[in-house]
């Protein structure tokens, strides 16, 4: 069963090592060398809007969301708006950083170079609507599923007293909570996986991403785990290196600390975590270029160099149609196959 869940061995199985491993290749192998000049922009745009959200005290601070229930409604409402847009404007060099690397992951450095100058386009614009639409579909989920568990925890908690029904209550509990964060996450990550195709292709990919993708919930995570684990090893240790820790700039609970002079190590570990996160979006957008590739068989336009192979093996022999997609150059070739 283990086999089968990492390997993909069935028909329809999602190959997690197979993914991981091309990930790691995809960023730390082929396209390092073009990290730098990617996250160059995007690097310096994180400074400038952390600057201006200091200066005009908007800077997102974890204190405000444990305080909210402490303030009027409406009181409580504005910092939490003020503390959204802050995180907003601060994930726009994520964003842009996002969408060149699917783009060069997907295209190769030669048809999608990274540019050191980018520009805010429709490309952009459609990313931040998928991750939208992505985060409402999972935390949907995640709160539909969350309330049900309850309902049924206040069921069974009108048998406290038979102790094989209280057994029985928190073992439902344990089991319903992991498979809703499962499913959960799952949901983001397929829908997520519509997102590659608009930057490559001009034809819609929500619904065939989301069938193909069918019953992948578990093993999309597990991949995502797997490819989470070298950023998190380096990001611990270069703080530990560091002698910070990733609370470290905003130990005094005042963000404006981090420009304070006499306070250098406050902004040498925030340069060091945007470095990191910097990181981690190239990661993950390695990631769900990777798994689009691999659920919806997109390959490269045959005038750019020769892709690298899906990170499955069960596409060799398998019947399909091979389209062309007449959108223009960069639509690339879709290999649809039948489940029947």
């Amino acid at each position: 069963m283990i086999s089968a869940v990492l390997g993909g061995t069935n028909e329809w199985g999602f190959p997690v090592r197979e993914t991981a491993l091309v990930t790691y290749r995809s960023v730390f192998v082929d396209n390092l060398r073009y990290l730098p000049k990617a996250a160059l922009a995007p690097f310096v745009l994180s400074l400038l809007i952390t600057f201006a959200l200091v200066a005009v005290e908007l800077f997102p601070d974890p204190q405000v969301l444990s305080g909210l229930g402490q303030v009027p409604l409406r009181a409580a409402a504005m910092d939490l708006g003020l503390f959204l847009l802050g995180m907003l404007l601060l994930y726009i060099p994520h964003l842009i950083l996002m969408v060149a690397w699917i783009r060069l992951t997907l295209l190769g450095p030669r048809r999608a170079p990274p540019p050191l100058l980018p520009k805010l386009s429709w490309a952009h614009c459609r990313a931040f609507g998928y991750l939208l639409l992505a985060t409402f579909g999972g935390t949907a989920v995640l709160l539909a599923g969350s309330l049900l568990i309850f309902l049924l925890w206040i069921g069974l908690s009108l048998f406290d007293g038979i102790p094989p029904i209280t057994v029985l209550g928190t073992l439902i509990g344990i089991v319903g909570t992991a498979f809703i964060v499962v499913l959960a996450i799952g949901t983001f990550l397929r829908l997520m996986l519509a997102l590659p195709g608009t930057l490559v292709a001009p034809s819609e990919t929500l619904g065939e991403a989301w069938r193909l993708s069918s019953g992948q919930n578990l093993r999309l995570l597990i991949a995502l785990v797997l490819v989470w684990v070298p950023v998190v090893v380096v990001g611990l240790t270069g703080f530990h290196l560091a002698g910070g820790s990733l609370e470290e700039p905003w130990a005094q609970g005042d963000a404006a600390v981090l420009f304070e002079p006499q306070e250098p190590g406050f902004l040498l570990h925030y340069l060091l975590a945007t470095l990191l996160a910097l990181l981690w979006t190239a990661v993950n957008a390695s990631f769900i270029a990777v798994a689009f590739q691999t659920i919806l068989r997109w390959y490269p336009p045959e005038s750019s160099p020769a892709p690298r192979p899906a990170p499955h093996a069960m596409a060799a022999g398998r019947s399909g149609s091979d389209s062309a997609d007449p959108g223009g150059a960069e639509s690339g070739t879709w290999t649809q196959p039948s489940r029947g």
